[in-house]
């Protein structure tokens, strides 16, 4: 049997931890995501262990599988 895939648009919150919305702009914009999961973390927003810059485990998929959708063989 042969494996498809179709590619999705995930789209996520990224939290940042600072001390006004200036400094954390600075912090996000010093973060290029390339390897999402190195961010992602379960802790809650009150927990002292949250890191500066992080990821919520949360995602939502956005778009619709039809026909329109474009499959390909995952090989």
């Amino acid at each position: 049997m042969n494996v498809y895939r179709v590619d999705v648009l995930i789209c996520g919150t990224a939290y940042i931890k600072a001390s006004s919305k200036e400094v954390a702009q600075l912090i996000l914009d010093g973060h290029r995501v390339t390897e999402a999961h190195e961010h992602v973390s379960e802790h809650r927003l009150d927990d002292p262990k949250l890191p500066e810059f992080s990821l919520s485990p949360a995602m939502t998929l956005y778009g619709r599988f039809s026909a329109e959708s474009e499959i390909e063989e995952a090989a």
